[in-house]
């Protein structure tokens, strides 16, 4: 277990407490290496066989690459992945066309971590590329570079079209980063204690609103949390933890007659009874 790549943030700074995920596996999370990634690819590309043996049916594997779903390409998918390409989602994968190939392909990211996996069946390539950078895009360089030493290019810069997505990459990560500071002078409209308590919900379970120092702090789970930063009257700045890929967003008290919180709603975790 100790085996592990240290995650980075931008800049060379180093995570030194690695991320358990294990609890998202179901939902499609896979702690793993280069090696066992190459293997899996090299099954993929054998419709289904590995070392002799039929890990998965053929026709299962052929179905994982069949467009299922049509979307417009995000800040995500990075060249040769156009409006032109054709792009679609199968069972899990991205697909495009590049050069008269389909190319499947499945990005992963976590705090300080990047992946990328490429499946070309007809051209027998796959390619693993991993790095431990948060917001890095070197895995989409890499493999846009194998795409044209071995299908070409098709006349076009893969590398200056993925760099200038690099660079919109790091222009939001500034703002994920960035906390939002009060104005000067801004106030809640209730003392800081009667926001203070323990918020309920079904899916995330309970979340802490504590006094630390001068402010607010929420917290969800063992370590998963960040100050409250005033925004306005029963609203305030909901700032996330070193790392994590997510722009500040406000959290909005609800008080009752008395002046007491008694709930709390945000857009990424919903509404919290106290």
């Amino acid at each position: 277990d100790q085996n592990f790549a240290y995650p980075h943030l931008s800049g060379g700074k180093w995570l030194n407490e690695y991320e358990d995920h294990s609890g998202l596996a179901p939902a499609g999370a896979v702690t793993t290496s280069a090696r066992d990634l190459s293997a899996w690819v090299l099954m993929l590309l054998s419709k289904g066989r590995y070392q002799g043996k039929q890990v998965l049916e053929a026709a299962s594997v052929e179905e994982m690459f069949q467009p299922v779903m049509v979307e417009e390409p995000g800040i995500a998918e990075t060249a040769p992945i156009d409006e032109n390409s054709g792009f679609a989602y199968g069972l899990t994968w991205g697909l495009f066309s590049f050069q008269g190939h389909r190319v499947a392909e499945k990005g992963g990211a976590r705090a300080g971590m990047r992946s990328v996996i490429v499946v070309v069946p007809q051209a027998e390539l796959g390619v693993v590329v991993l790095a431990n950078l948060n917001g890095t895009l070197l895995p989409e360089a890499i493999r846009a570079r194998v795409l044209s030493d071995y299908l070409g290019s098709g006349g076009r810069d893969l590398q200056a079209e993925i760099w200038q997505t690099q660079s919109r990459v790091q222009e939001l990560f500034a703002r994920a980063t960035h906390r939002p500071q009060p104005a000067a002078g801004l106030r809640p409209a209730r003392p800081l204690i009667d926001y203070v308590g323990e918020y309920q919900q079904d899916l995330y379970g309970p979340l802490q609103v504590t006094l630390r120092g001068e402010g607010l702090h929420w917290q969800v789970g063992p370590q998963f949390g960040g100050p409250l930063l005033p925004a306005g009257q029963n609203s305030f700045w909901l700032s996330y933890p070193e790392g994590v890929n997510m722009i500040p967003e406000r959290v909005h008290f609800t008080l009752d007659e008395k002046g007491q919180a008694i709930e709390l709603l945000t857009e990424s975790f919903g509404r919290y009874q106290r």
